[in-house]
């Protein structure tokens, strides 16, 4: 028997003999009050592995408590102390600040916890691939071998969204396997295409009146006598230099920095507004302008990055109000029976890199639409995928490698957004 072989005997045998010690001290004279003892961690067990999926983080060593998030499979987290608890055969592990996991979810390791550097990052943008059905009614099967007798555990609706997990063949028959583990025929998805569209870091306050975005498809480029030099393609980001009032029939139009011009109306831009009157020193916070369509991210009054989003349309606006962030997923299913962008009912899965601020409205990566600038959303506040990662990062709290999810503790409530 190996050395390692040894720990991880040692380790199980601790633990059900601590499980049957708590279970005798509660079933006897012992009240559940007074403390209980534990044993320590073995002195080689550096990290513990979670050993399940959407393992349950509480705030507490207590099933119930107020939770902090969820840890991915595979994930391993410090490993600080072994501590009584209740609701839990056993006891719990303390990975972090007020973070403690049921111990029967995880398996001791030796290895050091996992760090970002280890951990598979998603690429820039979508954390990997999605695809749109075709068509009304496409069969999502449990096993390949069920195609052959049709026999379909879902039928999805045309425009339905599914992130791709994996790819195979049964016969012939090329299938995609569902991040919710269905098949799907290959042939009956169409790629998701990442939008290239990202917004604009901020090093110089000054900087923020001369951004802006191009939101029209028919934009053109004009010299100063008004010829027309080329057409601009919507989303292209654009340098200002002064503003021209509008004249007789000309309307107000924006001159760039080399001396073109643009119609000031087709160009969404970002303002400035007061910071929140609590707002601590170099607090950051996440300013949203419904009616620009524009977000700010600011450090204290700072502007540090911009970009264009998508609120919700005129029926399903978003609230307005300072809301705090107070949860984080790195991903999140969505859907309704109610209308979407398509107008119809809806289904997203896996939706990436998601902040929930008022209920269920949050900030979130869309790539089912490219038509930022505009209000086009349920209620949400829509990114691109590329600038829904970055604020993802930039915000509190911070998801720590290998969680799922997280809550903010008490003590430090998530970052402040502002819709307006």
């Amino acid at each position: 028997m190996t050395p390692r072989l040894r720990g991880r005997l040692a380790w199980g045998l601790a633990v059900l003999a601590l499980a049957l010690a708590l279970d005798a001290a509660t079933a006897g004279t012992v009240s559940r009050a007074e403390p209980v003892s534990v044993v320590p961690l073995p002195g080689w067990v550096r990290s513990v592995e979670s050993v399940d999926d959407a393992v349950v983080v509480w705030a507490a060593p207590r099933v119930g408590a107020p939770r902090r998030g969820t840890l991915e499979r595979g994930v391993r987290s410090p490993a600080l102390a072994r501590v009584p608890g209740d609701g839990c055969a056993g006891s719990f592990i303390q990975i972090g600040e007020t973070a403690f996991v049921c111990e029967r979810y995880l398996s001791p390791s030796a290895e050091p916890p996992s760090t970002v550097q280890d951990l598979p990052l998603a690429p820039a943008g979508l954390p990997g691939e999605y695809a749109f059905t075709i068509r009304d009614g496409v069969r999502a099967y449990a096993r390949p071998e069920d195609l052959e007798a049709d026999q379909y555990a879902d039928a999805l609706g045309k425009g339905f969204a599914v992130r791709v997990s994996g790819v195979s063949s049964h016969g012939r028959v090329e299938l995609a396997r569902t991040a919710h583990g269905l098949y799907v025929r290959r042939r009956e998805l169409r790629p998701a295409v990442q939008s290239a569209f990202e917004g604009l870091p901020i090093d110089d306050p000054a900087e923020l009146a001369r951004i802006g975005w191009v939101v029209s498809d028919r934009a053109v480029l004009r010299d100063a006598a008004g010829q027309v030099l080329k057409k601009l393609p919507r989303l292209s980001a654009v340098r200002i230099q002064r503003e021209v009032a509008a004249e007789g029939k000309h309307p107000a139009e924006l001159e760039l920095d080399d001396g073109t011009r643009i119609t000031a109306a087709e160009v969404r831009r970002p303002a400035p507004a007061a910071p929140p009157a609590d707002l601590g020193p170099d607090e950051r916070w996440i300013d949203v302008d419904r009616q620009r369509q524009v977000l700010i991210v600011y450090a204290g009054t700072r502007p540090v990055f911009t970009t264009l989003v998508s609120t919700g349309r005129a029926r399903d606006s978003t609230p307005a109000g300072e809301h705090r962030v107070w949860v984080k997923l790195l991903r999140s299913d969505m859907n309704d029976a109610q209308p979407l962008e398509l107008w119809r009912e809806y289904s997203l899965q896996e939706v990436p890199w998601v902040q929930y601020f008022a209920e269920d409205v949050g900030l979130h990566a869309a790539f089912w639409h490219e038509r930022f600038g505009e209000p086009v959303s349920h209620g949400c506040v829509n990114l691109s995928p590329l600038d829904a990662r970055r604020l993802f990062e930039l915000s509190a709290p911070a998801l720590p490698p290998g969680w799922s999810a997280v809550l903010p503790p008490a003590a430090r409530p998530g970052t402040r957004v502002r819709v307006r």
